[in-house]
């Protein structure tokens, strides 16, 4: 299976939270990965303010940059172009009951269903 991630739900192999699991179990079965250019930026700006917060070490921080750093250098690398941004808004057409899901469960599900194309 191909699977498409966009930033909060690949943060999720970082910090446990809901829908962490399912995460988990979909890169397990995936034969390739692809995301956005700016899922890295992303992730890495979420760290900040973690770390900021005080949630995150200093020594997590860098620990957990690296791994995201590895586990995304075999990964597709998807631009934003008009025909991105088009069909990511009509996924939820496929299944409009999921936009009263909570919101990590959609991105999820969404990554999913694109991932199955």
């Amino acid at each position: 299976m191909k699977l498409v991630v966009d930033s909060s739900s690949f943060a999720k192999r970082y910090v446990q939270e809901f829908g962490s699991e399912k995460l988990d179990h979909l890169l397990a079965n995936a034969s390739e990965l692809a995301l956005c250019i700016i899922l890295a930026p992303e992730v890495v700006s979420g760290l900040n303010r973690r770390l900021r917060e005080g949630v995150l070490s200093h020594k997590n921080y860098r620990l957990i940059k690296q791994q995201l750093l590895n586990d995304i250098r075999d990964a597709l690398i998807l631009q934003v172009t008009p025909s991105v941004i088009s069909h990511s808004l009509s996924c939820g057409q496929w299944m409009p009951s999921m936009w009263h899901a909570p919101s990590s469960g959609k991105r999820i599900c969404l990554s999913h269903r694109m991932g199955d194309n």
